[in-house]
């Protein structure tokens, strides 16, 4: 068995900060992208080391490629995955909006792990499961909220 020195891995071990030392650092994701997904993880890690705290924050990537370049230069494959990303952008939204913005990090683990790490991008199951997880009702109002409107445009 080899050390984890050995192995080219760096453990820092766990560090507690105290709130008032934590410096909450903007992170924007879409539930459908698996690059927000990985660089998620990677931050969460950070948190344990550093005095810093993701502040968690919604954009979708169906607005940038669908509405702000009106889906100009996407293949039919890409397109056809941003019209379903509307879902869970909006799922995260309302959750925000009716319980709160301290619930878009459970839920986005919640979802990210069905999505990402289990691979259950087409399972309509996902969004259901992901909303018990994070403990909220079963189903949110899927109106698109004004301030969603903005994300991509005003915010980052």
């Amino acid at each position: 068995m080899t050390s984890g020195k050995e192995a080219g891995i760096c453990n820092l071990g766990t560090r507690r900060f105290p709130d008032s030392q934590r410096e909450n650092v903007p992170f924007w994701f879409d539930p459908l992208c698996p690059w927000a997904w990985i660089t998620s993880r990677w931050m969460l890690e950070v948190e344990q080391v550093r005095p810093v705290r993701a502040d968690w924050r919604i954009m979708s990537l169906s607005y940038l490629n669908l509405v702000q370049r009106e889906g100009k230069g996407l293949t039919d494959d890409y397109r056809d995955l941003m019209v379903r990303a509307w879902g869970p952008v909006r799922v995260c939204a309302a959750a925000a909006e009716h319980h709160g913005h301290g619930i878009l990090g459970p839920l986005y683990t919640a979802l990210g792990t069905r999505l990402h790490n289990h691979r259950r991008r087409d399972d309509p199951a996902v969004i259901p499961e992901a909303l018990a997880e994070a403990g909220l009702p079963p189903s949110l109002p899927p109106s698109l909220p004004p301030s969603l409107a903005r994300c991509g445009r005003d915010e980052h």
